[in-house]
């Protein structure tokens, strides 16, 4: 069994995941970040 095709198909896979994802992640993390801060307020008040 050659690893270099099943290795070539892992890296295009996580490289396709990565560009059409990473900026669902950049977009909601100030969201995630502004959630926990209201909850954080909200409990401790």
């Amino acid at each position: 069994m050659d690893l270099a095709p099943a290795t070539g198909l892992t890296i295009t896979f996580a490289t396709k995941y990565f560009n059409s994802h990473w900026y669902i992640l950049i977009v909601t993390l100030p969201y995630r970040f502004y959630y926990s801060e209201i909850l954080t307020t909200f409990y401790t008040s």
